[in-house]
C-alpha cells in the first residue's frame, strides 16, 4: 500500500500509512491456516513483452501455490489448467478461492463451486469463491507489489533496453528463455525467506514454506478440501471442454 502511494504521488512514509490502515480495519488480515484461501490474480506489467503472468497465493502461509508465465493469462482454459495441476500436487481445493470478476476465472470459479459440492461437508465456512476488485485482494496485489519493487521493474527496463537496441525480438525462443530464468528463480527465494514480524498484524511469521508445509509449528491445521483420486484421471479434463 505504501508503494502504491507513492505512485500516486502521495508523499507519506509506511508508518502513516500502517497506522491508516489499522484505523480503518483494526483487526487486519485473518486467515485460519494453510488453504483457507487462496488468492490468485493476473499480472500484465511484462505482457507487452510477451510474459503473462499467473499466480495464486496461500493466504495465511503467504506460499507460492502457483506461478506461471505463459503467452497469455486470458485464456479461461489456460488459467483452469494452472488451477488443476495445482489441486493435483496438494491433493484438493481451498475453502475459498478469492479473485477478481475476470473472465479469465470464469472456470475456476465453476470447479471451485463443483468441487465443493462433492466433497466438502463442512458447510459452516466461507463460500467456496469470492469475487472482488484486484486491488482488495491483499495477499496477491502485496506480492505483486514486492515483484514489481524488487524485480520485474529491472526486467521490465531491461526487455525495453533490449528491445530499443534490436536484441528482444520478441520472438517464442525470446520468450521462453526469459521465462524460463525470470520466474523459477523469484519463486524459490520468495518461498524460501523470512517473513519479519509486523506491526497490528496477527499473521504468522516464518518461512511460507514452512508456514505452509507444517502449520503445527504456528498451532492451526490445514484446510484443505480433499478431492478423491479418481477425479483426477477423468471428470476435471471433461468438465474444463464441457463448460467452455
Amino acid at each position: 500500500m505504501h508503494l502504491r502511494c507513492l505512485q500516486k504521488n502521495l508523499v507519506v512514509t509506511q508508518e502513516i500509512v500502517r497506522d491508516i490502515l489499522s484505523l480503518l480495519d483494526p483487526e487486519g488480515y485473518h486467515n485460519k491456516g494453510p488453504n483457507y484461501l487462496w488468492h490468485t490474480d493476473s499480472y500484465d506489467k511484462l505482457k507487452p513483452y510477451g510474459i503473462c503472468i499467473n499466480g495464486c497465493i496461500d493466504g495465511y502461509s503467504r506460499h507460492i501455490i502457483w506461478m506461471r508465465v505463459g503467452p497469455t493469462s486470458s485464456d479461461p482454459k489456460v488459467v483452469a489448467g494452472y488451477f488443476v495441476s495445482a489441486m493435483r500436487m496438494v491433493g484438493g481445493c481451498p475453502k475459498t478461492l478469492r479473485s477478481d470478476m475476470g473472465t479469465e476465472n470464469k472456470i475456476i470459479e465453476h470447479i471451485q463451486r463443483t468441487f465443493h459440492t462433492l466433497f466438502n461437508t463442512d458447510r459452516s465456512e466461507k463460500p467456496p469463491y469470492i469475487y472482488g476488485k484486484s486491488t482488495h485482494n491483499q495477499r496477491i496485489e502485496a506480492w505483486w507489489s514486492m515483484l514489481r519493487k524488487h524485480c520485474s521493474q529491472f526486467w521490465m527496463n531491461l526487455f525495453q533496453s533490449l528491445k530499443d537496441d534490436n536484441d528482444f525480438e520478441g520472438g517464442i525462443l525470446d520468450k521462453l528463455l526469459m521465462q524460463f530464468y525470470y520466474i523459477n528463480r523469484v519463486i524459490l527465494e520468495w518461498n524460501a525467506h523470512k517473513i519479519s514480524k509486523s506491526r497490528n498484524s496477527i499473521s504468522p511469521t516464518e518461512r511460507p514454506t514452512v508456514l505452509y508445509e507444517i502449520p503445527s509449528w504456528c498451532g492451526t491445521v490445514v484446510s484443505l478440501v480433499h478431492v478423491r483420486t479418481y477425479i483426477w484421471n477423468s471428470h476435471v479434463d471433461i468438465y474444463i471442454r464441457f463448460v467452455t
